[in-house]
């Protein structure tokens, strides 16, 4: 089996950042994804791994946010999950 790696990023005003962070860390564990997903009011930054389906059902609901509707990632695979375990932090910036 191989996993499915996607990075994304995207600078937009999220003045609820907070408050996204739980439902996105369950939906996560849920849908067998690890990786980071870092939250700021800047906007979103992420590396995540885990099953196509459920990388599709991540991306969804980041979507279903007006800010985030145009959201992009690159794709790239990996022979063995290659993220430990599964982390969304809130930060001061995306970037640093």
């Amino acid at each position: 089996m191989s996993w499915t790696v996607i990075t994304f990023y995207k600078f937009v005003q999220l003045d609820n950042f907070e408050a996204m962070r739980q439902p996105l860390l369950e939906l996560c564990q849920a849908q067998g994804i690890k990786g980071t997903i870092l939250l700021a009011l800047e906007g979103v930054n992420a590396t995540v791994a885990g099953p196509d389906d459920g990388l599709a059902v991540l991306m969804s609901q980041l979507k279903q946010d007006s800010r985030l509707a145009d959201l992009t990632h690159k794709t790239s695979w990996a022979e063995t999950q290659p993220l430990d375990r599964m982390k969304v932090k809130l930060k001061k910036e995306i970037v640093t």
